[in-house]
């Protein structure tokens, strides 16, 4: 039984990771993708690699019950 869960934490407006990578990291455990459409929104970040406090809190909010489980 596999407990290991990556979560990708982009930067803005990035894409998610190719495919190969996606399935390579599958492999080590569970590959979590926040929900990018709702994080791709300028007024969440501080600069393209940082998320403002709100941002973290979309980010949270998003990732909380996926975690939880």
């Amino acid at each position: 039984m596999n407990f290991t869960s990556i979560i990708y934490l982009p930067s803005r407006n990035y894409p998610i990771p190719a495919d190969g990578i996606v399935q390579e990291l599958s492999l080590i455990g569970t590959l979590i993708i926040p929900d990018l459409e709702k994080l791709y929104r300028y007024d969440l970040w501080f600069d393209d690699g940082h998320l403002n406090s709100r941002g973290a809190v979309v980010l949270s909010e998003d990732l909380e019950s996926r975690i939880k489980n």
